[in-house]
Order: C-alpha cells, then structure tokens, then sequence
C-alpha cells in the first residue's frame, strides 16, 4: 500500500481529546493549525498564506504523552499518515459535502524553533510519571521563560572554563 506520509508545523487548536478504545488501546485528537508565511514583495514585510487545519489521531503511549504534554497554543511538528475523508453536513435543506485531512501521528513533538522542552523518557509506573513532572516543573520554573536549557548549561561551563 502507498501510504501519504507528511510532515506538518503549527500550533494546537482546542483541547486534547483522550478516549480508551473497547480493546483498552489509549486514543488522544487534537487538531493542528498550520499557517505558511512567505516573503511579501516589499522588502522586510511577510505575508500569510491559507491555513490549513488538520486532525491529528495518536495512539498507545503516544497519546499518553499527547495527552500529558500538549495544550492549546503549543507549537508542535506531527509526522504521520495522511488520510481524507469526505463528511457530510445538513445546512438547512441542504447535504453540504467536505473533505477533512486527518493525520494519523507516527510521532509528536514540540516545535523548539518556538522555545525549550526538557526530554523525560517514558516511564510505565505512574507514581515515576508523576515524580518525574514534579521534577521537570522545577527545572523549568529555575530557567527564564524562553531561555534554552542546554545554551544555559553551556554558557555556566564556559564561565567555570570547563570543556
């Protein structure tokens, strides 16, 4: 099968949606608004182009850590799957037919163009999770908003002169 794999950039529209399929699989959706913006013809002035709106489905321990980390307003890059569907909606007398383009994530990220993470690698015991959130709230209210967690690092070694 040939399956459309992309690449997308943009921000997090509403919530994350979290449901437990009847087999027990962990299902997080979120929606993705992706806006292009490109050199105007007048020298310093940049223009937006259409925004293209996607649904993102996650999976297993993805949408474990969707559901964890992403809110509306952060910037994210999803890598997936790409799927449309054809959706059908009375207005009025009318059947008003659309096409929807949904993502079916492979992997989730945030966009760090847009600012720092601090990676926590993936703990099954929840009380872990949870001490390991603690830990990572604390690290990020020590560093400025915007600051990047490793530059800091760097510039505290050169200024000890360590390698």
């Amino acid at each position: 099968m040939n399956d459309t794999v992309v690449t997308i950039q943009g921000h997090v529209v509403g919530d994350v949606m979290t449901r437990t399929t009847q087999s027990g699989v962990p299902m997080a959706t979120f929606r993705v608004a992706s806006t292009p913006r490109r050199p105007g013809r007048a020298r310093g002035e940049w223009v937006d182009g259409p925004t293209s709106v996607y649904s993102v489905a996650c999976w297993r321990s993805l949408a474990r850590n969707v559901a964890d980390c992403l809110e509306t307003g952060t910037p994210v890059i999803v890598h997936g799957r790409l799927t449309q569907r054809t959706v059908s909606r009375q207005v009025g007398a009318e059947t008003v037919k659309s096409v929807s383009a949904d993502i079916d994530a492979f992997s989730v990220g945030p966009d760090l163009t847009r600012g720092s993470a601090l990676f926590e690698p993936e703990k099954p015991d929840p009380v872990q999770r949870a001490e390991q959130r603690a830990l990572r709230e604390a690290a990020m209210a020590m560093h400025p908003a915007g600051s990047s967690l490793r530059g800091t690092a760097a510039r505290e070694s050169d200024e000890k002169g360590v390698a």
